[in-house]
């Protein structure tokens, strides 16, 4: 028997069970819920990820995260990955607000944000209820 015929399903196993790792190794910082019930309370929040749909909406449900924000945005959702502009507008389509700011992890984030006309601010894995004091437009 050839190869042909096994792989693909061997693949499809594969995926999923490399999908259901990640979302299992998965691990939200303690105060997450807490920040991010504080940030809720004051901004309507969205995720803008490069990942892939259902894994990155998997981890948020996972975590437990998934309630406080108003959109989650993929680039595969618009196609086009950060840092292009369009995934960017996309949020503005689904949050109508006066102001924009990304808190970011990659120089994608950052990059993106500002060339879209969003403050932005580099994450460097602290607490996210400091993030309001450190954007300028807030």
């Amino acid at each position: 028997m050839s190869n042909q015929g096994i792989l693909p399903a061997y693949a499809d196993k594969f995926a999923q069970r490399l999908h259901d790792a990640e979302i299992a190794a998965t691990v939200s910082p303690t105060e997450a819920h807490a920040d991010l019930e504080r940030l809720g309370e004051e901004f309507a929040l969205a995720v803008l990820t490069n990942g892939l749909p259902d894994w990155q909406r998997g981890k948020l449900a996972a975590s437990d995260l998934d309630s406080y924000f108003n959109a989650v945005v993929t680039s595969f959702d618009v196609g086009a990955h950060k840092p292009d502009p369009e995934p960017f507008r996309e949020v503005e389509r689904r949050i109508d607000a006066d102001g924009y700011a990304m808190i970011g992890d990659s120089d994608d984030d950052v990059d993106g944000a500002e060339a879209a006309g969003w403050e932005s601010l580099h994450y460097d894995g602290g607490r996210l209820g400091d993030v309001p004091a450190a954007l300028d437009w807030i």
